[in-house]
């Protein structure tokens, strides 16, 4: 604005030396008003278009400068977005894998509480079957125990007889039935088991 006014200052005065010149010149034989008119006219032909010249190049300049300034300011703005975008991104993708992370210790966990579970299971039930069978050869030792004190009953009531030389009255022996011999077999097969699990 500044080199404007002085501009247009200078050929101003270029402008009033000019008139200056014609206004001698011709001051002889015209009057004021015409000179007046003539004075109006070269203003009105040289420096107005002088004038609006430079106004236009101030508007183009001051134009040009807004332009930069908000391209400036919208690119701050875009280089500000496309971070967001990056941070938003880098966001999202942590906490996807995060819980690709998550699932998959949950997946493990879940396969070993079912493997631990079909292990407890199957050992349970191991437990559970010698359990069953310690309590059936027990009730077998026991029907053999009856037998064998029964027996050694009547075999010291034979000693004793024997010993006195005299009939002394004998319990009844019982016979050997099939429970006994049973209970027998399940004594043998009791010891075969056993020095299998030693």
């Amino acid at each position: 604005m500044k080199e404007l006014e002085e501009n247009l200052e200078f050929f101003c005065q270029k402008v009033n030396q000019i008139t200056n010149i014609s206004l001698h010149r011709r001051s002889a034989n015209r009057d004021v008003v015409k000179n007046y008119f003539e004075l109006e006219t070269l203003a009105y032909v040289v420096r107005d278009p002088i004038e609006k010249r430079y106004q236009i190049n101030y508007y183009k300049q001051k134009t040009a400068d807004w332009q930069c300034y908000f391209e400036n300011q919208e690119r701050q703005i875009e280089e500000k977005l496309l971070k967001v975008q990056k941070k938003h991104n880098a966001e999202v993708y942590c906490h996807s894998s995060m819980m690709q992370c998550i699932y998959g210790i949950i997946e493990d966990y879940k396969r070993r509480i079912e493997e631990l579970s079909q292990e407890y299971d199957r050992r349970f039930n191991e437990l559970e079957d010698k359990n069953h069978k310690l309590k059936t050869n027990m009730d077998k030792i026991k029907i053999q125990t009856d037998f064998l004190m029964a027996e050694k009953e009547y075999m010291q009531a034979r000693i004793e007889e024997m010993q006195k030389g005299k009939e002394v009255q004998l319990p009844k022996r019982k016979k050997r039935s099939l429970l006994s011999m049973l209970s027998s077999a399940s004594v043998r097969e009791l010891k075969k088991k056993r020095s299998k699990l030693n």
